[in-house]
């Protein structure tokens, strides 16, 4: 039978198996686990570890030098700071251990919160493909702070698809987000319809079908443009890993629906 979370305090935090090296030279406590690591891994990749070991040390044993004495990682789920390591401590050179959308997101939490740089924008790397549906991908990029350009093709194809949106995608979006897709959405829809009445015409006035074969083409392009043009209003700001991001939030359950409604009329909103 399991043990109990009383039950594992009572009898005090273990070494964990696979991250306890032997000629580590720091030891960290997360939840009921002991990490012994290398000082030098985490100072070379992590601004905020090397900031916060390069303070000068106390008089007595320092922390982190002992298993009585560990550095607390307090509020940090030791699954979680253990996806982390499998990046720091490859088993195989070159290849990831993790692979789901659920595992590389923890390690984009961890790594935004302690600033490993080159973590982070592996974390992103392979997130992309993984992240199929726009929503979660826009509601990754504002809970991490990922850069602006990064969240263009998820708003792009969330002006593209023919699926309204849906009451609960709305929430978490926000109304912010919701009124400036509904503005690119009804632009795109009004370019459209405006090129293809003129392609008709110059095919009618025996242009040929050069013009309707580029149309697709010019709309792409143009569509990439009206997205960006409706989100390059939203407030951005530098955040410690030297990305922009959107000050907008995403909302909660308390979203009003008035707002929602007035909002639904113009973007096809699913509401029932």
């Amino acid at each position: 039978m399991a043990e109990t979370e009383d039950e594992v305090r009572i009898r005090g935090p273990s070494r964990h198996v696979e991250y306890y090296f032997e000629d580590g030279n720091l030891v960290l406590l997360v939840e009921n686990h002991l990490y012994n690591l290398h000082r030098g891994i985490l100072t070379r990749h992590s601004d905020v570890f090397s900031a916060m070991l390069s303070v000068p040390r106390p008089n007595g044993e320092p922390e982190g030098s002992s298993d009585m004495n560990p550095i607390r990682l307090e509020s940090i789920k030791s699954p979680d700071f253990e996806k982390l390591l499998w990046i720091l401590y490859p088993p195989i050179i070159g290849q990831h251990r993790p692979k789901t959308l659920s595992q590389w997101t923890s390690i984009l939490g961890l790594s935004h919160l302690w600033e490993f740089r080159g973590v982070f924008q592996l974390a992103l790397r392979e997130i992309e493909p993984l992240a199929s549906d726009p929503v979660d991908r826009i509601l990754i990029a504002r809970r991490y702070d990922v850069c602006h350009d990064w969240l263009l093709p998820a708003y792009t194809s969330l002006c593209e698809r023919s699926d309204p949106i849906t009451l609960d995608e709305a929430r978490l979006l926000g109304l912010d987000v919701l009124a400036r897709l509904a503005q690119a959405r009804e632009a795109i829809q009004r370019m459209i319809w405006t090129r293809r009445r003129n392609t008709t015409n110059d095919f009618t006035n025996g242009g040929g079908g050069s013009n309707r074969t580029s149309l697709f083409s010019q709309v792409g392009d143009a569509t990439f443009h009206t997205v960006n043009s409706a989100f390059a209003g939203m407030d951005r700001q530098n955040t410690g890993l030297g990305h922009t991001t959107t000050s907008s939030h995403a909302a909660t359950d308390s979203f009003p629906l008035e707002h929602l409604v007035i909002v639904a009329g113009c973007f096809d909103l699913q509401i029932g």
